[in-house]
């Protein structure tokens, strides 16, 4: 969490943060436990964008659920982010700046369609988990 917190702690913004397990202790996040999907689908369309600081992910479903709700997104180039167009779905941090990203992230875009036509709707994701696990 620590590339996560460091932006909490040198921005203003506020923050909602869906965790596994534990909570977060920051005046400004308000951590949420896992929940059914209809639940998180109303948490995104409160929100104005997904920030994601991780360093390694599959594909990075949480991202590609925000996008279909048309949320715009702050990610580093890990899972399916390394062959799509960051400034068609937001913005892709490949400086390990994620407050600029945030700063200049266009939260007006609805990357929904691109992720559609790309290849990210609900079968194609399920095909691609399927073939992962099949590997495994």
């Amino acid at each position: 969490y620590s590339k996560f917190e460091d932006v909490v702690k040198k921005t203003k913004y506020k923050f909602e943060v869906t965790l596994k397990k534990g909570t977060m202790d920051y005046p400004r996040v308000h951590t949420h436990a896992l929940m059914p999907q209809k639940k998180l689908v109303k948490l995104m369309h409160k929100c104005s964008l997904l920030l994601c600081t991780s360093v390694r992910e599959t594909q990075h479903l949480a991202g590609i659920e925000a996008a279909a709700t048309g949320l715009p997104l702050v990610v580093p180039e890990v899972g399916c982010y390394h062959s799509l167009e960051g400034n068609k779905f937001g913005t892709k941090v490949t400086d390990g700046n994620f407050i600029e990203a945030l700063h200049r992230c266009d939260r007006d875009i609805n990357p929904r369609e691109y992720f559609l036509d790309n290849g990210y709707d609900r079968q194609s994701c399920k095909k691609a988990w399927i073939s992962l696990v099949k590997e495994l």
